[in-house]
């Protein structure tokens, strides 16, 4: 994240333009933020100020904040005000050692839960759990019916018996 640059190389070389500088946001304007994974973005997301804001911001107001993949670790990990009242979390599996040597001071626990809801913070491991933490913050926002009908529309349970 650049003050004035509006993209972003991701770790597979996909490219992605933003509709707004982070730096003009606020956290009034929405009902929950959430931060993707993958390296190098996880690092950058824990180094830009007016990102640590907005979730310390939605942390505040009750509002969903969520991350996946590295960026728990990253982000969370290093700004642990925003784990004060949580007692579980997750992130890649790859980095649950390091995640829970850093958060051990607080009490919290690294779970190898594929997603983790624990009040308004939404954890979740990586790539292929995308859609179940796509599924848990509308789960969050809009009930358990209508995160329900998404999954469905989605054909998740086919998906989870096929196997």
């Amino acid at each position: 994240i650049n003050a004035e640059y509006m993209g972003v190389t991701l770790a597979r070389g996909l490219r992605v333009e933003a509709d707004s500088l982070v730096n003009d946001e606020r956290m009034d304007d929405y009902d929950a933020i959430a931060l993707p994974g993958g390296l190098p973005g996880a690092t950058t997301f824990r180094d830009t100020p007016a990102l640590i804001e907005l979730l310390s911001k939605a942390k505040a107001d009750g509002k969903i904040y969520a991350a996946v993949c590295a960026s728990p670790r990253h982000v969370f990990g290093t700004h642990q005000h925003l784990l004060e009242g949580i007692s579980r979390v997750t992130c890649y599996p790859a980095m649950h050692k390091d995640f829970q040597e850093a958060v051990s001071p607080m009490g919290l626990q690294v779970v190898d839960d594929l997603v983790v809801t624990d009040g308004k913070c939404i954890t979740s491991q990586g790539p292929a759990t995308s859609m179940l933490f796509a599924l848990k913050i509308a789960e969050a926002l809009v009930g358990k019916e209508k995160a329900a009908e998404v999954e469905n529309a989605l054909l998740i349970p086919k998906l989870a018996s096929h196997q």
